[in-house]
């Protein structure tokens, strides 16, 4: 071979083998220049992806090192039918059900993921009691969520509390208060599509033996006030003691009833005034909370007198807390009664000065003053008829404590009048107001009369005032656990509620 022929055949060779490196770049593209892939991964968390029917999302791949990202990927899915998805990782949904998209590396094919992709029907809202919660440490709460509508395919929710160290939430709504404060529960839907909820719970210490809780007409809450019954579920549920109201029947029993007349209980518009003891034992309850619940019980459907609840305050070892709805009529030196009791109502008087300095007619103001602001009828009462509940009460209890309440203040201070002729020291008076007074400190104090108010009327720092004069407070009537600690944190030592917090 001559020589310029030789170098003819090594420039052709030359220009082939450049020819066929051009050929393997164009069909080869990215995979021949990029580097190998060590890791591929979803960007984002790909354990459960929901997509409604009819719509698309695009899953998107991390490609590690970063330089062999030009690797051309290969998208596939399971099902055509369910869903499909395009070479960028669209994956758009057709029907409901689930299938699995899987991404690769072409040049390594090794080198794939896969998920789970369920094409559903979405939700569209979350259904909670969005109300806040008292929780009491220690104690535990069910709050249950449900997703709307019936026909989302998945109805399940996450719950999550925004500071475990105050209240935990598990995966069935339930809570369960650590310690106090306030925290919140955020609620989320399982598929992501229902806008979040949430509601406060605020944690409170723990109340039963916080204070001495009195209930209220009994445990009125759960029973028709004032029976027997109301009485035993009180005792059943630990109440400290357990507060009444009497009134005097026509041939001088003591009933309990709260009202001037039967007519709200009973159905019957008759004070117990004009009616004896036989006829209002004849008279059955058909009011009240539960009522249905317990109508053929006799313990929840028969006024009872003073004596039966007495009893039963014996039984469960409750302190009775009688509330007298009787206002004392005292006498001139000729022996007439100054009251006027045609109307049933506590009226001011005038007569001689009252020991401790205050007028009979400022007392009895006092009394006319609370009497008017609740709208309440009060009965007149005699020096006699205090003389017999006194003498009535003591001979049940003998030594054991006993509260006794009223809005007139001047059958208070007799009352204590009887009791300290008898010697008696188990006696505890408190004298019922709407709003406290810090003026009549000085005459409780010498009387030995605490003070029974209305708590929306009492703020923490009147309430000290009273307490650190040595007067004693009791506030009426709480059914509000979050108030009703704040009362019992600051040491308010008598609470009246309607209800059982523990």
């Amino acid at each position: 071979m001559d020589k310029k022929r030789l170098v003819f055949t090594i420039q052709r060779s030359l220009l082939l083998i450049m020819a066929g490196w051009l050929l393997a770049g164009q069909f080869s593209g990215a995979e021949a220049a990029a580097p190998k892939v060590r890791k591929i991964a979803w960007t984002d968390d790909a354990s459960k992806i929901y997509i409604p029917v009819r719509s698309s999302k695009k899953l998107q791949v991390e490609i590690t090192p970063k330089k062999a990202r030009k690797n051309r990927l290969k998208w596939s899915s399971s099902n055509a039918n369910i869903a499909t998805v395009n070479k960028n990782g669209k994956v758009s949904a057709k029907k409901k059900g689930t299938v699995t998209v899987t991404c690769k590396v072409l040049s390594q094919p090794q080198k794939e993921i896969r998920c789970k992709v369920s094409v559903v029907k979405p939700s569209r809202k979350i259904r909670v009691d969005k109300g806040g919660i008292v929780l009491q440490k220690g104690n535990t709460y069910r709050r249950k969520a449900s997703i709307a509508p019936e026909s989302a395919t998945i109805k399940g929710v996450r719950y999550i509390s925004s500071d475990p160290k105050i209240v935990t939430v598990n995966k069935n709504g339930k809570l369960t208060g650590k310690s106090e404060g306030t925290a919140k529960i955020r609620i989320l839907s399982e598929d992501g599509f229902a806008k979040e909820v949430s509601y406060p719970v605020k944690v409170i210490g723990r109340l039963k033996n916080s204070a001495r809780f009195i209930a209220h007409r009994g445990l009125s809450s759960r029973a028709p006030e004032n029976t027997i019954k109301a009485f035993q579920l009180a005792g059943e549920a630990g109440f400290w003691g357990a507060e009444t109201d009497i009134r005097r029947t026509k041939d001088g029993y003591f009933v309990l009833m709260h009202d001037d007349t039967l007519k709200r209980m009973c159905g019957i518009d008759k004070t117990p005034g004009d009616m004896t003891l036989a006829e209002i034992k004849g008279s059955p309850v058909t009011g009240g909370n539960h009522w249905k619940e317990y109508q053929s019980d006799r313990s929840a459907t028969t006024i009872p007198t003073l004596e039966e609840y007495l009893q039963t305050c014996l039984e469960y070892r409750m302190v009775p807390v009688v509330e007298i709805k009787m206002a004392y009529a005292w006498e001139e030196a000729d022996g007439q009664l100054l009251s006027a009791p045609e109307d049933g109502a506590a009226q001011p008087h005038t007569g001689a000065a009252a020991e401790g300095g205050e007028t009979q007619k400022e007392i009895g103001a006092l009394a006319t003053a609370a009497v008017d602001a609740y709208g309440m009828e009060l009965q007149s009462a005699a020096e006699d008829d205090l003389t017999r509940l006194y003498d009535i009460t003591q001979s049940f209890m003998g030594n054991a404590k006993v509260v006794f309440i009223a809005f007139d203040l001047k059958t208070l201070i007799k009352l204590r009048a009887i009791a300290d002729e008898r010697g008696a020291g188990n006696i505890e008076l408190q004298h019922l107001v709407g709003k406290p007074d810090t003026n009549l400190i000085g005459l409780y104090k010498e009387k030995q009369i605490g003070l029974d108010t209305y708590f929306k009327e009492l703020d923490i720092k009147t309430a000290k005032k009273f307490m650190n004069s040595g007067v004693a407070v009791n506030i009426w009537t709480v059914d509000d656990p979050s108030k009703m600690w704040e009362y019992a944190r600051n040491k308010i030592p008598y609470i009246t509620t309607n209800c059982k917090f523990w």
